[in-house]
Order: C-alpha cells, then sequence, then structure tokens
C-alpha cells in the first residue's frame, strides 16, 4: 500500500569516472608488478573516493553550494522518506547515506555514483555536485602527490650534490714512484 499509493517519486542520477596514474609505470621486468603497483595505486585512491562519497565530509562540502535540507525536506517527498526538520547534522548524514550510494568496480576500475532525490533537477544538482566534490579531492590528493614527489626528488639531487663535493675536495693521493729493477 506504502509504495503504490503514499511513497513520493524518487529520481536517480547516476555517474561512473575511472581514476588512472598521469603517467603510466615505465616497462619492467615481470617480478616488479610496476603496473600493478600502479593498479594498486589507482584502486586504493577509487576506494579512498568511495568512502568519501558517503562521508560527513562531502556532506559539509556539498552544503556549500546546495541547500541539501531543503532538498531531502522537500514537500513533494512522502512523510516517510522525507529528511525531519529541523534536521540536525548527525540526521543529515544518515539520510545522505540511504540517497546516495558508492562503490568500486575492480572489474573494470570505475567508480559508479547513484544519487536520489524527489525530483529530477534535484537528483542532477545532487550528482553535480558530488562529482565536482570528488574532482577536487582527487586533485587535492594529486597535487599533495607531486609535491611530495618532488620534495623527495629535491632531496635526492641534494645528497647527491653533497656527494659529489666531497668526492672532488678530496684530495688525489700522491702517486709512489714505481720500484725500478
Amino acid at each position: 500500500v506504502y509504495w503504490l499509493g503514499i511513497a513520493a517519486d524518487q529520481y536517480v542520477s547516476e555517474f561512473r569516472f575511472r581514476l588512472r596514474a598521469a603517467e603510466e609505470p615505465a616497462a619492467a621486468p615481470d617480478w616488479l608488478s610496476t603496473a600493478n603497483a600502479a593498479q594498486s595505486q589507482a584502486a586504493l585512491e577509487s576506494r579512498m573516493l568511495v568512502e568519501y562519497a558517503t562521508s560527513r565530509a562531502i556532506v559539509d562540502d556539498v552544503g556549500k553550494t546546495l541547500d541539501l535540507r531543503r532538498i531531502y525536506a522537500a514537500p513533494a517527498a512522502d512523510w516517510w522518506a522525507r529528511l525531519p526538520a529541523p534536521a540536525p547534522v548527525a540526521a543529515l548524514v544518515q539520510d545522505w547515506r540511504t540517497r546516495v550510494a558508492a562503490f568500486y568496480d575492480p572489474g573494470d576500475a570505475t567508480i559508479v555514483v547513484s544519487v536520489r532525490a524527489f525530483s529530477p533537477k534535484d537528483a542532477l544538482a545532487v550528482a553535480d555536485a558530488v562529482v565536482a566534490a570528488c574532482e577536487k579531492v582527487v586533485n587535492e590528493v594529486s597535487l599533495k602527490m607531486r609535491r611530495d614527489a618532488l620534495r623527495q626528488s629535491e632531496a635526492e639531487v641534494a645528497g647527491t650534490e653533497k656527494r659529489l663535493a666531497a668526492v672532488l675536495a678530496v684530495e688525489p693521493h700522491e702517486q709512489q714512484p714505481a720500484d725500478e729493477d
């Protein structure tokens, strides 16, 4: 009876994306498994994004651009599915987790996110905001990784320069004259 006469229509927006390394790993012997390491890093970052998509952090981030309480407490929603007003943040996050589903498909290495709302416009707006928030997180993680790699490379160069300076500063040993018989 609820589904036929009381339940409000809900609309779903779904998007899929795949993370990949900025640079393809160099060819290496099979025993090094460089490609597998790069895939593992992308899989790890993908799983991190799946966790983020259902976290309090994304609710806060998306909430900066959209009024989630208005969207999920809409009058078009039935009493059972509607977010109670006024909703504390904990209730909003719990409601978010029932409306946003994210998972990582290791078969084709994609992240799939679906968003439900009570109007097509709201479902699309929330999905767009989730995409933007996920892109921001990916870009921040990538920037941090590049900075860390640059810092490590600079430290290696500085260490190499010190060793080279030390080698060049050492006086060559005077050669002993060969014994003549």
